[in-house]
């Protein structure tokens, strides 16, 4: 049986749903967001630099190759990402947020 809430309105009353709690905290919400704007932008970092890389007639090929095959695994990583994978957003933000914070003479 749901509970339910009622607000009166006047000679009528309206039927609420109660309300239902997240299944997770603040800090794993804001943890799960990071991840996932990190992944972003190492995405958006390796997007840039295959750009860069094509527009040069000597690209290395496995290079290009390997960014191509990072972006799109990112793509995965971000689009399949849970705020109950713990482990993994953890291990995102550590190796991730360090890439990020060494490319920063890339951008």
């Amino acid at each position: 049986m749901t509970k339910k809430n009622t607000v009166p309105s006047g000679a009528d009353e309206m039927v609420l749903p109660a309300a239902t709690p997240p299944n997770w905290t603040q800090d794993e919400a804001i943890a799960f967001g990071c991840a996932r704007d990190y992944i972003l932008d190492l995405m958006v970092l390796y997007m840039t630099l295959l750009d860069d890389m094509q527009s040069q007639p000597e690209a290395p090929p496995e290079r290009v190759a390997w960014l191509q095959s990072e972006i799109t695994r990112l793509k995965a990583q971000r689009r399949t990402l849970k705020v109950s994978d713990h482990e993994e957003i953890a291990e995102i933000r550590r190796v991730y947020g360090a890439l990020l914070k060494g490319s920063r003479g890339v951008w």
